[in-house]
């Protein structure tokens, strides 16, 4: 028999539209989402300059996630704290479906969307990694939101340990980006022409520099990690995933974005529009600021595919960010911000190009 829910517990689940990333992101509301606790990330949103803020989602504080078995699978809960239950409009939005994991179930597949148009190498690199992220070798057009959000959370069992050792593990909360789109649209994109981590093994250095070199992270500062859009025709979504942001080359991956911008319809300019805009203010922002290096950093643009011009565009996960007034900095860390920069200016000229 599975332990009861108590009164001051809830059920948080995988979040559905997490798009990319290693480890899951799960979700405890509406409004609020967590994820596995880095103390650099931590560290990151506590000295966070103001002016930085509305760049970055908004950090909410800590908990701890309970890993909990029962007769159909397991749970995992938490206790939250009486700020985060301030969030909350009511009781009902605050606690979620009672909803179980089956630690055994299978995992769809359908998680790739093949590109309309590229480049023969393009295609070719594509077509191998839709071979390694799924067993129908032509791919499948729709999935469910939740499939990478369940890979990812297997593979943060079982690659990463989580919860291994312990029924308790500590998250970071944060707010939920896509709350008010009623159809989010998203793509997740890594930023900068090499990618760096803490303390990493001489061998994950290799596999890190390699994964840039031959992708267009090398060329373009960025690479496209993963991607789901909402088709107005079908009334369903379609994504992709980091194995096919990884084959694109330097032409499929504009293709790529520019694939993002249409919801199965009309190309979507005033979107492009805004988000140019919103990547203009954080590439201004991240020019002045002097108080970190990014060793690595993801960019999530995000628009309403019901809404007219409804869009956000945030930097996201900052466990490689260097608090630079406390550390030995050198050549390599110096080029981290660079890289960055580079990879925002080469998102918006790419863009621009489509709106000219």
């Amino acid at each position: 028999m599975g332990t009861m829910l108590q009164s001051d517990e809830i059920v948080i689940t995988p979040f559905e539209h997490q798009v990319g990333g290693h480890k899951v992101v799960l979700q405890i509301s509406k409004n609020l989402i967590c994820k596995p606790r880095e103390d650099s990330e931590v560290e990151f949103y506590r000295r966070l300059p103001d002016h930085l803020k509305e760049c970055v989602p908004h950090f909410k504080g800590e908990i701890q996630v309970q890993y909990v078995e029962n007769d159909s699978g397991f749970q995992l809960r938490t206790k939250l704290p009486i700020n985060l239950q301030q969030d909350f409009k009511n009781e009902s939005d605050m606690r979620m479906d009672n909803h179980c994991i089956n630690a055994n179930s299978k995992l769809c597949s359908c998680d790739v969307i093949p590109l309309d148009h590229s480049s023969n190498n393009s295609m070719k690199r594509a077509s191998e990694a839709n071979t390694k992220s799924t067993n129908d070798t032509n791919g499948c057009k729709t999935c469910h939101t939740s499939d990478w959000s369940n890979q990812c959370l297997k593979r943060t069992m079982q690659q990463y340990a989580l919860w291994s050792t312990s029924c308790s593990q500590q998250f970071i909360v944060l707010e939920n980006l896509l709350a008010d789109f009623n159809n989010p649209c998203i793509l997740d994109m890594k930023l900068g022409r090499k990618q760096r981590a803490f303390d990493c093994t001489e061998a994950k250095r290799q596999l890190l520099e390699s994964r840039c070199a031959n992708s267009t992270s090398a060329s373009l500062g960025f690479r496209i990690c993963g991607m789901q859009l909402f088709q107005k025709h079908t009334g369903e979504y379609i994504s992709q995933n980091k194995y096919i942001g990884r084959a694109l080359d330097d032409e499929g991956a504009q293709l790529n974005l520019k694939q993002y911008f249409h919801d199965g319809i009309t190309e979507r300019r005033k979107e492009m529009l805004n988000i140019v805009e919103k990547l203009q203010h954080i590439h201004t922002a991240m020019s002045e600021q002097t108080v970190f290096s990014f060793m690595s950093v993801s960019l999530l643009l995000i628009y309403d595919s019901s809404a007219d011009g409804k869009i956000d565009a945030r930097l996201i996960d900052f466990a490689n960010a260097v608090i630079t007034d406390e550390s030995s900095i050198d050549e390599r860390h110096k080029e981290c911000n660079a890289d960055l920069l580079f990879g925002l200016s080469s998102i918006i000229s790419i863009i621009q190009g489509f709106l000219s």
